[in-house]
């Protein structure tokens, strides 16, 4: 039948049928044929290669079974041999259906953490994306609250009002929805201010004049707040933050069109720790020939 009693679950884990009943193949080792039962079904579903196989024992078993003489076999009726067959087959055709089952068992678990990594992952991209669109409404926040107050951007500021220099708005509920921004259903929900506030994470490479700066335009970021919920009471109000830790970041990855962070808006002490953003990919130097012109 191509496997003994002791045939090891692996091997049959791996064996499928060639058709519904049985069949035979053609062996390469012993240049005939194979006989492939079907050990999905029962010994009487596989009757198409019953009489073929009994013919086969009546000639082969003295050869098989040493002790079993041609005299015993022939003594033998056809009834006995079949019954001992079909304890043969019900034997492998135990431990097939055992080690089918275990291979489904396997092929759930492996199923069941490649979907929670793929979904680990998706939840993953999404805080990111999440986190990159806080950016750049902050970013457009700052920029409106400054021009307000003080017109137009100075050239050697203009490097911050870029999305990737901004900090991190960090929640700790994954799930939260971003004010101006739609669930999976496509329903707007307007975010209340007493929702829980977002954690703004500075970046620990901001040199202290740079975090000066960036607190007194957050004040006026707060002052602009103020003016548009009195102008507009019963319209979302933006997600309230509040500052947190410092965050161990590295110098963000530009565009070719982005403007570089310059080397005195980087703290000295974080770069000469972190020498590999120490390159004019990520800092803009004086010497540099990289001119900022107007837009």
């Amino acid at each position: 039948m191509g496997h003994g009693v002791n045939v090891k679950l692996e091997v049959l884990a791996n064996d499928t049928p060639i058709k519904a009943g049985g069949s035979y193949i053609a062996d390469s080792d012993s240049k005939g044929r194979l006989l492939r039962p079907d050990w999905s079904a029962s010994f009487n579903e596989n009757s198409r290669w019953h009489k073929s196989m009994l013919e086969f024992a009546r000639k082969k078993a003295p050869i098989f079974h040493p002790t079993m003489t041609e005299s015993m076999i022939n003594a033998k009726t056809d009834d006995e041999i079949m019954e001992r067959l079909e304890n043969v087959f019900k034997n492998i055709s135990d431990n097939y259906r055992r080690a089918q089952r275990n291979k489904a068992k396997t092929k759930g678990g492996e199923d069941a953490g490649e979907n929670q990594e793929e979904g680990e992952h998706d939840k993953r991209a999404k805080e990111l994306n999440r986190r990159g669109t806080r950016k750049v409404r902050k970013c457009d926040e700052r920029l409106a609250a400054f021009q307000e107050t003080h017109g137009e951007v100075p050239p050697e500021c203009r490097w911050f009002f870029q999305a990737p220099y901004q900090s991190s708005d960090e929640s700790d509920d994954s799930d939260v929805v971003d004010p101006g921004t739609d669930l999976e259903s496509g329903d707007e929900v307007p975010v209340s201010a007493t929702r829980k506030p977002w954690l703004s994470r500075p970046p620990m490479y901001r040199d202290h004049e740079v975090t000066e700066w960036v607190s007194d335009l957050d004040n006026l970021v707060m002052a602009a707040r103020g003016k548009q919920k009195k102008l507009h009471r019963n319209k979302t109000s933006a997600h309230p933050r509040k500052r947190g830790e410092w965050k161990d970041k590295g110098l963000p990855s530009l565009q070719a069109n982005q403007l570089k962070i310059p080397l005195a808006a980087v703290l000295p002490a974080w770069l000469e720790d972190h020498p590999e953003f120490d390159v004019p990919s990520c800092v803009r130097r004086e010497d540099d020939d990289e001119m900022e012109k107007d837009d």
